[in-house]
């Protein structure tokens, strides 16, 4: 007798079989038995940049691990298909991919070297990381998909889903991956309506952190549209020591009266950070973007932009952007005084927004222009 979990997460008996099921990214598989040489094939449906880790735990018996992209994984190996492989002598394997470089279904197979019974198979999905609209999500019945935003002292997330069928719903948490469990008292926030239309906000973040969001299918649906946006806060002291990976980007505005001028900069020992201004709403991290104030993009970390002056009372948005990983950054603006004042300017730089990109969106690190969510 056999167990084996179906796209909903329940189990039936089946024979062993070759032909692979959906699986529950967390929800373990209990009490597998297979003769020796049977196996039991599996698959996940994951996006670009996620990775996924499986593993065998049996006191039995010998349990081979295969995984692979797109197809099933071979029992051998040395087959140089696969995308990992864990044959000890025992039943305790783990394997994991590296991050998917697009959409697509990752294999895992269980195969029995020898005949062992009382096993436990489980995988997880890594989170991805975005800003950018997810567009034409689409999850069977049970599936889960994981993502993380990075956030300041302060800063809340506000996110949504928009479907046109089936049943999506949203869960958000602070510094773990979210349960998709209305009754679960960790989470930040729950949205599970008979719909696929959700929105789910955060209070604000008291330290830096992840917020982690989970789009969970209770039932099946396609053609979803999930989006997240981070707010930001204001703070009139430089920022010191500020590090960022290649692509990421953190935003941060002023809010300026007529006439007023915006002068920023960015001063580090390292890698290329650029500079990115413009009014009324976020920067665009791309020199050719002619909505931009100014763009300061000269192959260091060493860039200032300023503005024209405002006319009429405004906010200006400062795009600090990683073309290259960088650390120890500071960045500082300074604002005009209003025209007639007989005040000096003084530094007011806005805390940051900041918003690493979507690994589904960017995995190539293309230095491009995107639709950035806006705060």
């Amino acid at each position: 007798m056999w167990q084996h979990v179906s796209s909903r997460g329940t189990c039936t008996n089946v024979p062993p079989t070759t032909t692979p099921r959906s699986i529950l990214y967390t929800v373990p598989i209990t009490d597998m038995a297979l003769s020796g040489e049977q196996i039991r094939h599996y698959y996940m449906d994951v996006t670009t940049g996620q990775t996924v880790s499986c593993s065998t735990n049996g006191p039995n018996g010998d349990a081979d691990l295969y995984m692979r992209f797109g197809d099933q994984a071979v029992p051998d190996s040395a087959f140089v298909g696969n995308a990992c492989s864990s044959d000890s002598d025992t039943s305790m394997e783990s394997c994991s991919t590296a991050a998917a470089s697009a959409p697509t279904r990752v294999y895992a197979a269980v195969h029995a070297w020898s005949t062992f019974s009382g096993l436990t198979f489980q995988c997880t999905v890594s989170a991805v990381m975005y800003t950018v609209p997810i567009n034409n999500m689409a999850l069977s019945g049970g599936q889960i998909r994981h993502y993380y935003i990075e956030v300041t002292t302060g800063q809340t997330v506000s996110c949504s889903t928009n479907g046109p069928n089936g049943d999506a719903d949203l869960y958000m948490r602070f510094g773990d991956q979210a349960i998709p469990d209305s009754a679960f008292v960790g989470n930040a926030c729950s949205s599970d309506s008979d719909t696929s239309m959700e929105s789910c906000s955060t209070a604000a973040a008291w330290a830096p952190t992840r917020v982690y969001a989970a789009v969970h299918a209770w039932s099946t649906f396609s053609g979803l549209t999930f989006q997240c946006t981070v707010s930001a806060v204001m703070y009139t002291v430089p920022i010191n020591n500020m590090a960022l990976s290649g692509e990421q980007i953190r935003h941060y505005y002023m809010d300026v009266t007529t006439g007023q001028t915006v002068s920023c900069s960015t001063n580090g020992p390292n890698g290329d950070a650029d500079l990115y201004m413009r009014f009324g709403d976020q920067a665009v991290p791309d020199s050719a973007f002619v909505g931009n104030a100014c763009s300061s993009d000269l192959g260091t970390s060493m860039e200032s932009c300023s503005t024209a002056a405002a006319s009429a009372p405004t906010r200006v948005y400062a795009a600090v952007h990683a073309w290259s990983t960088f650390s120890g950054l500071t960045f500082q603006c300074t604002v005009s005084a209003p025209t007639g004042s007989p005040t000096s300017a003084r530094p007011y730089v806005q805390t940051h927004d900041k918003q690493a990109y979507d690994t589904q969106a960017h995995n190539s690190q293309a230095h491009d222009t995107q639709a950035y969510l806006m705060s």
